[in-house]
């Protein structure tokens, strides 16, 4: 018997690997849903003016039951508003379904819901809500990171944990929450959007007042974490120039709440290294910051 050597690198070897995860994948969820395969919806939460015409966006993925996810193209997303359809979107390569809406004329906090068809042969298992937050351009707004400032962990930590033993900083639930009393709430991370659902599922477990949130977009955004908040922070101030007061862990936060003018906060140890903006104060913990801010009840 004539034997062949097949060689095979470690990538291909890791792509085979992923492959036949996801066929297992795929094979176990057609059996838990009936034949329908799990997915995830991540709905991109969205800040405009009454009556603005604003664009929202849904993600249609796999369940990442063996931690891998891919996006699923060509399948009708429907969005609704208070059990109105307010439009409907084919996912494009990305897995992304978008629609142009004219916000409602008042201001306020709206959910709106992106679903599949019925007929189509995935099934919603998590997620799809996008929260709509229709703003005066008056509106006050303060802007957290997440990482060590609101969660008392790194993104690997998070990783690692599930949502319930992710513990929150001391303190910083009922300071939030105080804060969310005058202002509207933006939350602005690092991390990548595949975290999206799962980080809005731990803020709304903790108890941390509802606000608009925005992440990264790995490979297309920066991984440098200044270089990829400041502009955001600066296209923000540019349509909300009342953003009073923004919160972090690191000078990359100081950097870019700063040259956009924000006060702002960093839970850290003192930079001796770097000049500190008279615009940025370093404090030990959250309990600082609302004697600082005059929060305490």
């Amino acid at each position: 018997m004539k034997l062949f050597k097949v060689t095979v690198s470690l990538p291909q070897i890791v792509l085979l690997g992923a492959g036949c995860i996801m066929l297992i994948s795929c094979a176990i969820c057609s059996v838990v849903t009936g034949n329908k395969i799990s997915t995830i919806i991540s709905g991109y939460d969205a800040l405009c003016y009454p009556d603005e015409k604003t664009t929202l966006t849904a993600k249609l993925e796999t369940d990442d039951t063996f931690g891998i996810r891919e996006d699923i193209r060509s399948e009708t997303m429907i969005f609704m508003l208070k059990n109105r359809q307010i439009g409907t979107a084919i996912t494009d390569d990305e897995g992304n379904a978008r629609i142009s809406f004219d916000a409602p004329a008042s201001t306020g906090d709206y959910i709106v819901t992106a679903n599949l068809a019925t007929d189509s042969k995935f099934k919603k298992t998590r997620g799809g809500e996008i929260l709509l937050a229709v703003r005066n351009q008056q509106q006050q707004f303060i802007i957290s990171d997440i990482d060590h400032t609101l969660c008392d962990a790194s993104i690997m930590e998070f990783l690692l944990y599930k949502n319930a033993n992710v513990k929150p900083l001391k303190n910083s639930v009922e300071a939030m929450n105080l804060l969310a009393e005058k202002y509207t709430v933006i939350y602005l991370t690092h991390r990548d959007d595949r975290f999206l659902l799962r980080t809005k599922e731990w803020l709304k477990m903790k108890g941390f007042p509802a606000g608009v949130s925005y992440y990264s977009d790995l490979p297309h955004s920066s991984l440098n974490a200044e270089e990829f908040k400041t502009p955001v922070v600066r296209e923000l101030k540019a349509r909300w120039p009342n953003i009073v007061y923004g919160f972090g862990d690191k000078k990359t936060d100081m950097d870019a709440y700063s040259q956009n003018g924000i006060e702002c906060f960093i839970i850290s140890a003192p930079d001796t290294s770097a000049e500190v903006p008279v615009s940025a104060h370093y404090v030990k913990d959250w309990m600082e910051i609302e004697r600082q801010l005059g929060l305490s009840k």
